[in-house]
């Protein structure tokens, strides 16, 4: 391929790259580590009640859950926090 040609083609894979960026961060907004999106308070209460998730620690200001197989933690705050509601998902990539 020469080298105009190539130099033509640039413009539609970025412009392809930037339409799969925005479709990935769509994605991501709708979902917390796979977990459709929604409030914390119904997120943490979903996960509590899975016999897979086990306390890894608790304290007067979160409660962190850790998936073992998957290798994701869990991170809630409790209403002593200033944050609250919030969750965090962390996953081991």
């Amino acid at each position: 391929m020469s080298p105009t040609r190539a130099a033509a083609r640039l413009p539609c894979v970025a412009v392809g790259l930037l339409l799969a960026w925005s479709l990935s961060a769509a994605v991501a907004q709708e979902t917390l580590c796979s977990k459709p999106k929604t409030t914390p308070e119904a997120l943490y209460q979903e996960l509590a009640k899975d016999a897979k998730l086990r306390e890894m620690r608790r304290s007067d200001i979160y409660v962190a859950l850790e998936e073992g197989n998957d290798g994701i933690l869990w991170t809630f705050t409790l209403p002593a926090h200033p944050a609250h509601p919030a969750a965090i998902c962390r996953r081991v990539m």
